[in-house]
């Protein structure tokens, strides 16, 4: 139960650390996740903070994000973590991003596996790409690789948009507007 609620406080930490240092820009959505080794199904959840004021390539994110895996899987596991998304490239309101992500695994039934290293609190890195598209309602699809485990995992899922308009862009009050002629 205290590590629970120590995922959760580092959770809320990033959250908080986050909301002071992004724009008014951020996104909310979930996901769902299919661990190709295990062919484990679970579900996820995300809040996402764009950096406004880098300027590398596409963009940078941070994204805290939890994820289950319930008692039907193989494993019954829990995450709680965060990612720093990349952006690379745009193409017609398409972006492809790299991501990495670090976080806190809770194997649940762990005593279950054959696995004689099998503990029921890991920490969990990851790499990969992701693919979206720039709209209100951003869906986007994800391969990542955790490489502790060494368990691919695809992920599927949609993201909100806060203070979208139409045109898929959030109004900024420090921007003037363009001037017309």
């Amino acid at each position: 139960m205290r590590k629970i609620i120590t995922g959760t406080g580092i959770l809320l930490f990033l959250i908080v650390t986050a909301s002071d240092c992004y724009s008014q820009e951020y996104r909310l959505g979930g996901s769902a996740i299919y661990n190709v080794s295990n062919k484990g199904i679970g579900i996820g959840a995300r809040v996402e903070f764009p950096i406004k004021r880098v300027d590398l390539l596409d963009g940078l994110s941070v994204v805290p994000q939890v994820f289950y895996f319930p008692s039907f899987n193989k494993n019954t596991e829990s995450y709680v973590g965060a990612s720093v998304h990349l952006g690379l490239v745009s193409i017609n309101n398409w972006s492809l991003y790299t991501l990495g992500n670090i976080s806190y695994r809770q194997w649940i039934n762990y005593q279950d596996s054959n696995d004689s290293t099998a503990r029921f609190s890991n920490i969990s890195l990851e790499g990969g790409v992701g693919i979206t598209r720039k709209t209100c309602v951003r869906p986007f699809l994800e391969l990542r690789m955790n490489f502790v485990a060494m368990e691919p995992m695809l992920r599927i899922g949609f993201l909100y948009t806060f203070n979208c308009d139409r045109r898929g862009m959030v109004p900024c009050p420090k921007i003037p507007p363009p001037p017309k002629f």
